[in-house]
């Protein structure tokens, strides 16, 4: 008799419980808003909540005073507790399945049941009950990604069911007033942030970033993770961000992530409204011959193709008609700009405060500050 998406869950919560009695003494139970959303994680395993939580620190609360968590995750780690995954492969419960990284999504749009497996870990989402339940082999054996985005398909399948669109793109922000930077990988989003934040700017993203539906003709736009991801050789021009590199095991990325919130504890934003939408990218081989970053206008055309493709294509079990309306208007109430850069690093967050103050009517921005 085949088993079913319920079943699984059944087992994995059965487990989870046994997991707990286990080791009490490495139970740390941890708070967050996740997009202004009380959501409460029990960790089986101090060092598994340490790693975990390293990239949701700006989102940390120490009690959610009368309100209740909207989502539990609970997670344990099979080698300190010995309790193993009670199953082998999720496909033999889920009739739909797709690749993910080095493993699998099984579930599908709108479906209760969602899990994901790899050879570190296996999670299992239940929507009519707003409950995660997952474990890793061990949390040294846990990659960069998983660190620096934990949970993230089954999360950005959650926030979806919330009305919050995962979008692919990088955010700043100035005064609560945030600038999108779009574009596919290689177009400099994460220089772009980091430079911005380096000058002053609060930072939200270099990844990805939560749009739930506009108000009042305004756009907020939440923060999901502090991790910020750069290419090995990139990263050595910023010596002092070495420090706060996320280790773990190579998940094939051809980036290195870092903790922007240990590098800049007071850059931190969780929230802000979008003000602008930038598209930066590197307009020649050899960028000497363009020392100075430039700002043009950009249609909302053109903005749509870079913004949608990578926000929609990317996310499985998202539905894909609402993702692409969350984006285009939030492109028809704002300005969108493309950022050529330049080899001055120094003139990239100036042309993002331009960028910000010619959608904001030419209000003064604070000009930013000089670089660390």
């Amino acid at each position: 008799m085949l088993t079913t998406p319920a079943e699984l869950w059944e087992q994995m919560s059965a487990a989870s419980d046994r997991a707990r009695r286990a080791v009490p003494a490495e139970i740390s139970v941890r708070r967050f808003l996740l997009a202004e959303m009380p959501v409460e994680i029990t960790f089986v395993g101090l060092n598994l909540s340490n790693l975990i939580c390293r990239s949701l620190a700006h989102l940390t609360v120490e009690s959610f005073a009368d309100f209740r968590p909207v989502l539990r995750i609970d997670l344990w780690d099979e080698s300190l507790t010995g309790v193993r995954r009670p199953f082998g492969d999720l496909r033999e419960a889920f009739e739909q399945s797709i690749h993910f990284a080095d493993g699998i999504l099984a579930g599908a749009t709108g479906a209760d049941y969602v899990g994901q497996q790899n050879p570190r870990a296996c999670t299992l989402m239940n929507r009519s009950s707003n409950r995660i339940v997952g474990c890793v082999g061990s949390s040294q054996a846990l990659s960069q990604s998983e660190i620096a985005k934990p949970l993230q398909p089954i999360l950005f399948a959650w926030y979806h069911s919330q009305g919050i669109q995962p979008v692919h793109a990088g955010l700043v922000a100035r005064g609560g007033n945030g600038v999108m930077i779009g574009g596919a990988g290689g177009s400099g989003k994460s220089t772009t942030s980091l430079l911005c934040v380096q000058a002053g700017f609060s930072y939200l993203a270099d990844d990805y970033v939560g749009l739930p539906p506009a108000a009042n003709g305004r756009q907020t736009a939440y923060s999901f993770y502090t991790s910020l991801w750069l290419e090995e050789e990139h990263s050595k021009r910023f010596q002092w961000l070495l420090a706060s590199r996320i280790e773990g095991q190579l998940c094939g990325h051809e980036k290195l992530p870092f903790g922007i919130a240990e590098a800049f504890p007071e850059s931190m934003a969780t929230q802000c409204t979008v003000r602008a939408v930038i598209l930066p990218r590197v307009v020649s081989a050899n960028a000497t011959h363009i020392p100075h970053s430039r700002l043009r206008p950009a249609t909302t055309a053109e903005a749509l193709l870079k913004l949608a493709p990578s926000s929609v294509l990317q996310l499985p079990f998202i539905q894909p008609a609402i993702a692409l309306e969350r984006i285009a208007t939030l492109l028809r109430s704002v300005p969108s700009f493309w950022l050529d850069l330049g080899s001055d690093f120094d003139s990239i967050p100036l042309r993002v405060t331009e960028a910000l103050e010619l959608a904001m009517g030419s209000v003064a921005i604070e000009s930013p500050r000089g670089t660390k």
